[in-house]
């Protein structure tokens, strides 16, 4: 049998979430080869909108407040409640100690409410402790949905691709999802390379256009985006130089998205400060099976890094024991995926340890 000297964890994200396995390309085309959704009979979208922020009572201004990613899900058949977070303010204005505090009810449909909170920002220099804030659910058919909704499910699509009633509002405004569909003869792109990427943030762009008889692209015009200049920028450029064999063509789309810069972990204490003085544990013990390496999903979409202080005993038959989550930062969710990796992990059989400190960072690749 192999064993495993192991004192902390180091755990890589894929290089794009799971959602994204097949894209080769940080750009997203839209208006061709793009397959909608099998449509159910009762989808809707989901909607999480932030509430004011409150801190020991006193109401506190963000300076960039992340709206959670919306999402496709089947009608729920009972209500969906609005959710509470508590966390805190640190020095530099980052969210950290995120903790949900209301009842957790229907959790997979809020995934990304925690995620965009640590990708929310306030003003440095004012720290602040027990702030508090309430985000209330929407849900909206999908043939009444805000179209900067729909828009934003089609670049980060958290579940079923697009389905078909919400991308007829998108792409069947004119003739150019009709066939046949225009060819590209030349088809520019952003340089991506050069962009400045925001920390926890998908940056996007949805563009309409239309092609005259000759092929060029006219009226080239921003239906929504996220704000990155520089994007903005490059994108419509390069629809303004594209070029197609056919046309003419009225209100076609195409979309453009980039990846978000890597939000690194808050800083973090050592395993010695949850280590209690009367551990048996050796700071170096010996593993069976290591533990197996997850990702949090809704965190690698953002690119925002964490880590978590796990305590346990280890029985004589290697089986850990008293699993219990001493930290995590910057929210609790890097912590119950911590707790669960460890679940099935097993150490090396033949002694009784107690007070064992393991530390689990999760890291982007490129960090």
């Amino acid at each position: 049998m192999t064993f495993f000297m192991l004192t902390s964890i180091l755990l890589l994200a894929a290089a794009q979430p799971v959602e994204d396995a097949d894209d080769t390309s940080e750009e997203t085309e839209t208006t061709e080869d793009t397959e909608a959704a099998e449509e159910l009979p009762s989808q809707v979208m989901l909607s999480w909108t932030p509430g004011e922020v409150s801190c020991s009572a006193t109401p506190v201004r963000p300076a960039t407040m992340q709206r959670p990613y919306g999402n496709v899900i089947a009608r729920p058949s009972s209500e969906v409640f609005p959710v509470i977070y508590t966390f805190e303010i640190d020095e530099s204005g980052r969210t950290v100690s995120i903790r949900r505090i209301s009842e957790r009810r229907r959790r997979i449909m809020g995934q990304d409410i925690a995620p965009a909170l640590a990708a929310s920002r306030f003003a440095p220099g004012a720290p602040h402790n027990d702030c508090t804030i309430i985000y209330r659910p929407q849900i909206s058919e999908l043939a009444e949905a805000e179209l900067s909704d729909l828009m934003r499910y089609a670049v980060v699509p958290l579940s079923v691709p697009l389905p078909e009633a919400a991308r007829a509002r998108l792409y069947n405004q004119g003739d150019c999802h009709d066939t046949p569909r225009p060819e590209p003869q030349r088809r520019l792109f952003p340089n991506f390379r050069a962009m400045p990427r925001t920390a926890g943030v998908r940056d996007w762009i949805m563009i309409s256009y239309d092609i005259d008889d000759s092929g060029r692209t006219q009226n080239v015009t921003l239906m929504d985006s996220t704000g990155n200049a520089a994007l903005d920028s490059d994108a419509l450029e390069a629809v303004d130089g594209s070029r197609y064999y056919d046309g003419p063509k009225q209100e076609c789309r195409y979309s453009y998205w980039l990846g978000a810069a890597t939000m690194p972990p808050p800083p973090s204490p050592t395993e010695e400060e949850y280590r209690p003085d009367d551990a048996t544990c050796p700071v170096n013990h010996e593993w069976a099976t290591k533990p197996a390496l997850r990702y949090p999903t809704a965190y690698n979409r953002r690119a925002i890094e964490g880590w978590a202080f796990i305590t346990y005993d280890i029985a004589e038959s290697g089986e850990l024991e008293n699993i219990s989550v001493a930290d995590s930062q910057p929210s609790e969710d890097f912590g119950v995926q911590a707790s669960a990796i460890m679940r099935s992990a097993k150490a090396k059989a033949g002694e009784v340890f107690t007070g064992c400190v393991l530390k689990t960072r999760f890291r982007m690749p490129e960090s």
